[in-house]
């Protein structure tokens, strides 16, 4: 072998060497990383406790033992995590076997729910109930807080009634269950009653849902839809005055309208259907020709840009003696069939909720008042062959809105359709009305708790209704077969009282 070949072997060799010990340390510090997961309660192992390398995608889970074994690098770190149970991180030192404690996650599972008349931590019961926070209800900007609801409660169907503003909603927990009423029992602050439209949003510190038997059994027969339970907003001890104002404005417009014929493309369908029928068509050319887009009934039915809005404006508080928390409100929804003059809905709310510590902590006095007034018109929902939008499908684009006084446009001298009638104009004369309610619900109580453990509450609750409706109709003819020939006034008062 001559000396250059010898050389070039003796530099193959060293460059060799030199990438082996380059890569050494990268193929021999992964190694297998092994641990057990137990609990700080009890010690107990924990099966299925997500092992991840943080950074990564590359994880595995421990084993009914509660072991893992993993495939790490020293300086690399764990990320373990279990349903209710607080994450943890561990950075990987040695390859020391990794044993891992985890504790309960307190601002969770520990958490208590109402239930009847008492409290049971939510780790207990995670399948009889669900609960929604109020911020989680604000950050819906709803009118209605079960509209806020609709999509974060399990096993609970919320629907609207109809697209009338302030309109209630349909609740249905756990599939209807009679097939009478199917509404679900609404206790607000320990009060019972038959809905919660009257609140506002902003008021609700938490909203707890009741879908089984047991946790609902408190309630007796009443319960059998279930039991939706209201806590709304209280003030704090040694707590300063907070104020704080909520506000939000937005506008509602109809995401598609139903395309509809023009005049022309009208005319052109009535002379095919007149033709195809063995007839003569019903318009010229030259009366086809003259034509424009006539009169779009879905645009002079729909509003366009409804406006909604909400002011809130709250304090609370309270001292080593006495808590409070007090709200005033106002919502306003305009419809969008119709607009605000003939679909609006204008809520106005106060509350007002206090304690007061009468002796030491052993007697405790308070109230929850809520007073609302609302104000409301709205057009004629009925069902599919009875409503204020049927005749907006059904009359033709040759109908004219109004005539050259700017009057409504009466058909009944038309050559066309006289039986036709102006679907706008008939929503406006048959639905002119107003109907206001005020309501002053809530409880006064006592409560008196001698030693921990043991407390005697007794409350006497109100729910006093005073409701007001009139309506007019006024003399009218639009068509042959839509008038009226004198004028209808209607007007309803009435008073509901109830102690509960």
């Amino acid at each position: 072998m001559s000396m250059l070949t010898l050389r070039k072997t003796v530099q193959q060799l060293g460059m060799w060497m030199l990438l082996l010990l380059i890569s050494a340390p990268v193929a021999f510090a992964q190694q297998a990383i092994k641990g057990k997961v137990t609990s700080t309660e009890d010690q107990l192992p924990i099966p299925g406790v997500s092992v991840k390398i943080k950074g990564t995608t590359q994880g595995v889970s421990t084993d009914e033992n509660g072991n893992f074994s993993i495939n790490a690098n020293v300086g690399q770190s764990l990320i373990f995590s279990y349903v209710g149970m607080e994450e943890k991180e561990v950075k990987i030192a040695s390859g020391a076997a990794v044993n891992v404690v985890l504790q309960p996650s307190t601002g969770n599972l520990d958490e208590v729910v109402v239930v009847g008349y008492g409290v049971q931590q939510k780790k207990l019961i995670t399948g009889a109930s669900v609960q929604v926070k109020g911020v989680d209800i604000q950050k819906q900007s709803t009118t209605n807080a079960l509209q806020a609801l609709q999509g974060q409660t399990p096993g609970v169907q919320i629907s609207s009634s109809s697209g009338q503003p302030g309109e209630s909603m349909r609740v249905i927990i756990r599939g209807v269950g009679t097939i009478g009423n199917a509404s679900p029992l609404y206790v607000v602050d320990g009060v019972l009653t038959s809905d919660i439209t009257y609140l506002n949003p902003n008021d609700i510190a938490s909203i707890d849902v009741l879908k089984d038997a047991a946790s609902a059994a408190i309630y007796g027969s009443q319960a059998a839809n279930g039991v939706i339970l209201v806590t709304t907003k209280t003030g704090k001890a040694d707590q300063p005055a907070q104020i704080s104002l909520d506000t939000y404005t937005g506008v509602q417009k109809l995401a598609r309208k139903i395309d509809m014929l023009n005049a022309k493309e009208y005319a052109i369908i009535m002379n095919e259907a007149a033709v195809n029928s063995g007839k003569s068509p019903y318009f010229s050319n030259d009366e086809i020709a003259s034509l424009g887009e006539g009169t779009m009934w879905m645009d002079e039915m729909f509003k366009d840009n409804a406006l909604t809005q909400n002011y809130s404006l709250s304090a609370q508080g309270g001292s080593t003696k006495s808590v409070y928390s007090t709200s005033l409100g106002y919502t306003s929804q305009e419809g969008i069939v119709g607009g605000k003059d003939l679909s609006n809905y204008e809520r106005f709310n106060y509350r007002i909720n206090s304690e007061h510590n009468l002796y030491n902590d052993i007697i405790r006095l308070g109230q929850h008042l809520t007073f609302t007034y609302l104000n409301t018109n709205g057009i004629g929902v009925g069902n599919q062959y009875n409503n204020s939008l049927r005749g907006a499908f059904n009359t033709s684009p040759l109908v004219p809105m109004y005539d050259d006084e700017g009057n409504f446009y009466d058909n009944s001298n038309s050559s066309w359709n006289n039986g036709e009638a102006n679907p706008y104009a008939a929503m406006y004369y048959s639905n002119q009305n107003d109907r206001n309610s005020q309501r002053l619900f809530g409880d006064v109580y006592l409560v008196v708790e001698p030693f921990k453990g043991l407390r005697f509450r007794t409350s006497l609750g109100v729910d006093y209704n005073v409701n007001e409706s009139r309506s007019f109709t006024p003399i009218y003819k639009l068509s042959n077969y839509e008038f009226n020939t004198f004028s209808i006034i209607n007007q309803i008062m009435g008073k509901n009282k109830s102690m509960l």
